[in-house]
């Protein structure tokens, strides 16, 4: 999930495009995500192959979509073996 946020913050959106493989969710070069610091990792839950990771972060810019606060992606993963989220909401 770190290295999600990386590579968005980093406008590295290949390597975001990877990991974020929800319909819609593509970023492109005129893209304009947010800027997110991670407050606070909560407890990690596995469920099979899927986990959920919910975060406290500090969010800026973006479309105003994205607020401060709770979050949590749900992650599973892939044929390659690399963690790929699968959705994502308010925690």
């Amino acid at each position: 999930m770190r290295t999600y946020v990386e590579a968005v913050n980093g406008r590295d959106f290949e390597t975001a495009n990877q990991i974020d493989v929800r319909p819609g969710t593509e970023l492109h070069r005129w893209s304009r995500p947010p800027k997110t610091r991670i407050l606070e990792l909560g407890e990690t839950t596995l469920d099979g192959g899927r986990a959920y990771v919910p975060f406290t972060a500090d969010v800026d810019g973006g479309d105003g979509t994205v607020a401060d606060g709770a979050w949590g992606y749900y992650l599973q993963r892939g044929h390659d073996g690399s963690w790929h989220i699968i959705d994502a909401g308010v925690a």
